[in-house]
């Protein structure tokens, strides 16, 4: 794509038509045994496909501390992270309308 962006179709990233932009600011879900661990604003600096992987790098906005994660391209059970757009999350939120409910990891 033409302005550096990339078009990832893989149920780790919630995005917009599928499309991360490098420099643009996202949620960062981190998964532990199958909960949730952490989230944070992140700004995602880059992402490489290496062999079987698909792996981002950032910055972890709050802490200033360069982060980095990846997961398998195919055949993955579950993610062991989450990058998500807001208008992903404003979506979500809106569908809650009030109740709650569990961001899974798969």
């Amino acid at each position: 794509m033409g302005d550096g962006s990339f078009y990832i179709n893989h149920n780790c990233f919630h995005v917009n038509n599928h499309i991360v932009i490098p420099n643009q600011i996202y949620l960062l879900i981190n998964y532990f045994e199958d909960s949730i661990s952490n989230i944070t604003p992140f700004r995602l600096e880059d992402i490489l496909i290496i062999d079987d992987f698909i792996m981002i790098v950032g910055l972890d906005m709050l802490t200033i501390e360069e982060l980095g994660r990846n997961e398998y391209l195919v055949n993955n059970a579950g993610c062991s992270f989450k990058l998500m757009d807001f208008d992903f999350l404003k979506n979500i939120l809106n569908k809650m309308d009030g109740k709650m409910i569990g961001l899974k990891m798969d």
